[in-house]
């Protein structure tokens, strides 16, 4: 804003929000199957509507060992990206996971960025900031648990740029 005599002094701005990337990322709209529209449901994944296992609105998804969801985003290589997303679980101590699968153009895949976090019987929030590699053209992002742990899932996050992701 302005400069002189050996002073400067700058005007900080926050950042714009960044627009979530993941289609349906509240899991509140459906397929014809009656899964999560927008995600790949695999392994028996529990669907509950009644917004008992929900953080916002109705729809919450419990995953397990071999029950996931994942969703496909185009993204820019070498772009920076967050992943977010709420959990809880039953019981307490349970792993659940923010992992990003960097893919090529073919789906190909060619980095992993995971971490591992905790999940306990209220909702967290939980977050990390990875950059993608220069040779690929989309990110497969899970909604998974680590080992055999089971967890509730609901309004993830996944946007440009460096820990910038909302907290809804």
């Amino acid at each position: 804003m302005f400069a002189g005599r050996e002073v400067s002094i700058y005007r900080l701005v926050p950042p714009e929000p960044t627009q979530n990337l993941l289609d349906n990322a509240s899991f509140e709209e459906f397929d014809p199957a009656g899964n999560p529209a927008g995600w790949v449901a695999m392994g028996g994944a529990v669907v509950d509507r009644s917004g008992t296992h929900s953080r916002t609105g109705f729809v919450g998804v419990q995953v397990g060992p071999t029950a996931l969801l994942y969703q496909y985003v185009p993204v820019e290589p070498g772009g920076v990206y967050t992943l977010g997303h709420w959990t809880r679980a039953n019981r307490p101590g349970q792993l659940t996971r923010l992992q990003i699968n960097w893919l090529d153009q073919r789906l190909q895949l060619v980095d992993v960025r995971i971490a591992v976090v905790s999940s306990g019987p209220v909702w967290t929030w939980n977050q990390m900031s990875a950059q993608a590699p220069e040779r690929i053209a989309a990110a497969q992002i899970y909604a998974g648990v680590h080992t055999d742990g089971e967890a509730w899932f609901d309004d993830v996050w996944f946007a440009s740029g460096g820990t910038t992701a909302q907290r809804q």
